[in-house]
């Protein structure tokens, strides 16, 4: 049981990881700083969810998605 815990909790750490778009720049308009993700690229987004053994992904409103079936 601890076994499936750990291995349910490495899923999820990585599928945050996945998930997190990193901070392009910080732009300052009036005033105010607007944070400008970068785009999600489709080949990196795809060979990430490869490399958890996922059968692949795709960007979704600049979100990378890995397949689940």
């Amino acid at each position: 049981m601890k076994l499936f815990i750990f291995v349910v909790t490495i899923f999820l750490a990585l599928f945050a990881v996945i998930n997190a778009g990193p901070v392009k720049e910080l732009d300052q308009v009036n005033g105010r700083l607007r944070v400008r993700r970068e785009d999600c690229n489709l080949r990196e987004c795809n060979d990430s969810c490869k490399r958890i053994f996922l059968p692949g992904g795709v960007c979704v409103r600049n979100k990378c998605k890995c397949d689940i079936l």
